[in-house]
């Protein structure tokens, strides 16, 4: 989960909002998540999106999974991704008629990305798994293709 910090609302020039942020940050500790292999820490590494953002598109929207409502991509100009040397970040055009203060008030929302690993790209599959300190398993991904960032409601 991404603090409320990370997360601004700017208004454009032409009274169209926006929304900016960092999705993750490089190095940070993400989860516990449990997926087929059991539960586990992810750590996402600087340069694990450079591909896929350069020839796939990536879909902004409000809400996750089967409820999300898509509100743009990259390709029509409303959402900008970008790695650099903090993490992940976005920028996404909220669609006319959405009030970006009202929806992004930081005490109600938190941002979410999706992302799979490629198939056919890099080594193993694009992570490596260890055992973290604490014992606990830990899963380093290493390439990965970007669908989605999305914004969530806390709740």
């Amino acid at each position: 989960m991404i603090p409320e910090e990370r997360i601004a609302v700017a208004p454009k020039p032409s009274s169209v909002s926006r929304v900016s942020g960092y999705a993750l940050l490089w190095g940070e500790k993400n989860g516990p998540v449990a997926n087929a292999k059991g539960k586990h820490i992810e750590i996402f590494r600087k340069g694990c999106f450079v591909e896929s953002i350069l020839r796939g598109d990536v879909t902004g929207t409000i809400g996750f999974g089967d409820d999300a409502e898509v509100i743009g991509c990259r390709s029509d100009g409303r959402v900008r991704v970008v790695e650099n040397d903090v993490g992940l970040w976005y920028e996404m055009t909220v669609p006319e008629g959405v009030s970006a203060e009202e929806m992004l008030s930081p005490a109600s929302v938190r941002i979410v990305f999706q992302s799979k690993l490629p198939r056919g790209r890099g080594d193993a599959q694009g992570e490596k798994w260890s055992d973290g300190e604490d014992g606990q398993r830990v899963r380093e991904i290493l390439d990965a293709d970007l669908v989605s960032v999305g914004i969530i409601s806390k709740d």
